[in-house]
């Protein structure tokens, strides 16, 4: 052994004798460790017993009870550290972030869970709702849980909304300018939007969010230079709040295009029909926020909307389909000519009645970007757009998804031209059925 290697022993040696912790520090840290973890399950417990409904609490037992178990949890997370003699750094900052979010939700404001500014739509599921948006955590479920087909496609985060209005003092200013909407202002109400539509559109975006949704936009379209779908999935989005058709959706979206349509969607959560709709819905008080779906554009030979349920006065137990050429956005809109079949709710779906009317145009994707409607093909002007084995499919389908969900859906679906049934969403019917065993 060279005395430079004896040397560099002694040291190491002295090093490891200087930070040696005494085995009777470490034992009471142990048994610490322990009684923490009692105490923190006993509080959650008594929570959980308040919660149950016996019990008279007021907001004072929800602050203290928050208080007591923050503290004993950074006090366990400080005993770990000196038992297992590191300093987990990533303990402390889980702890920061737990710590984070109660806060915020003692406020009155919602808080993501999760910091991911983009989630691959295979990541997403319900329980991403704060950070995805009902929407997308529903399109989620239907493609991960269910296996139905949807499009590709990945999420931009509510966190990166918060990222992008934070600069400037922008989401207090949104915060204040909602507080002092009245109903019944309709002048307030316009100025205010038109406020708040300005400002989002004239976003900088985060440099890093900016080049990270392009990258993934580029990943999506791939060679072929697939166009793209920017959607809307606020909270309160797809509930029972619904706001459907409140917020933009962009068709026909190229890769770069994509944070100029962002922008556009995140103003859409203050056009005049949202924020008089918040009002309406007694959330005017309660901050909004937006996750925006990115999906590849299906390349949809024929597509439409779906009611699981719908209480005609001939048929009970009946669903409707309305369909038409090409992309469905004209049919959810009420602006295109469409077939429209009554189904029976009960396998095999038998046909109840059957409207096929002529449709003179169909709406598909320009090659250049954005979409355009042309003229429908001779051939197809009269044609029913959808074959009994289709309807059968898209019966089988959309019951799979009220019996997930579970109550009454309208179902925006479309086939592609190799005939594939693609699920482009799915949002509940504010309807009840008449017959408590009519659906799930």
């Amino acid at each position: 052994m060279t005395p430079f290697a004896g040397l560099k022993n002694a040291l190491a040696a002295w090093r490891a004798r200087r930070h040696q912790v005494p085995f009777t520090v470490l034992f009471k840290k142990f048994k610490s460790i322990l009684e923490r973890n009692n105490l923190l399950l006993e509080l959650m417990a008594d929570m959980g017993d308040k919660l149950g409904g016996e019990y008279v609490f007021d907001r004072q037992y929800i602050l203290d009870s928050c208080d007591r178990l923050l503290d004993q949890l950074f006090k366990l997370i400080s005993d770990l550290a000196v038992l297992s003699q590191r300093k987990n750094v990533d303990l402390f900052l889980a702890g920061e972030r737990i710590q984070h979010q109660i806060r915020e939700e003692l406020a009155g404001r919602r808080a993501p869970g999760r910091s991911d500014t983009i989630l691959a739509l295979d990541r997403v599921a319900n329980d991403l709702g704060d950070e995805c948006g009902n929407k997308m955590a529903n399109l989620g479920d239907i493609r991960n849980t269910l296996g139905l087909a949807t499009p590709e496609g990945f999420v931009v985060t509510t966190g990166a909304y918060f990222a992008a209005v934070a600069p400037g003092g922008l989401r207090q200013r949104i915060a204040r300018e909602l507080a002092a909407l009245l109903p019944g202002d309709e002048a307030g109400l316009k100025e205010a939007a038109a406020r708040l539509r300005r400002e989002i559109l004239g976003l900088s975006l985060p440099r890093a969010l900016s080049r990270a949704m392009t990258a993934a936009a580029r990943d999506l379209a791939g060679p072929a230079g697939t166009l793209l779908a920017v959607r809307s999935s606020a909270w309160d989005e797809d509930t029972l709040s619904s706001f459907a058709g409140m917020y933009e959706t962009r068709l026909g979206v190229r890769p770069e295009g994509l944070p100029d349509a962002y922008r556009e969607v995140l103003a859409s959560l203050f056009s005049e029909d949202a924020l008089r709709y918040r009002l309406y819905r007694g959330l005017g008080g309660e901050e909004p926020a937006m996750a925006v779906g990115v999906l590849g554009l299906v390349d949809a030979r024929v597509s439409g909307a779906l009611y699981t349920y719908a209480p005609l006065p001939e048929h009970d137990q009946a669903m409707v389909v309305s369909a038409a050429w090409g992309l469905g956005k004209p049919v959810v809109d009420g602006t295109a000519e469409t077939d429209t079949i009554v189904l029976h709710r009960d396998p095999p779906h038998a046909v109840l009645s059957r409207d096929i009317c002529p449709k003179p145009q169909r709406m598909v994707a320009d090659p250049a970007g954005g979409v355009r409607l042309e003229d429908t093909p001779p051939h197809l002007l009269a044609a029913p757009c959808l074959d009994e084995g289709q309807l059968a499919r898209l019966a089988e389908a959309a019951l799979t998804l009220e019996r997930f969900f579970p109550r009454p859906l309208l179902v925006e679906w479309a086939f592609d031209h190799a005939d594939r049934l693609v699920i482009l969403q799915a949002r509940p019917l504010p309807i009840t059925p008449r017959d408590p065993q009519a659906c799930p």
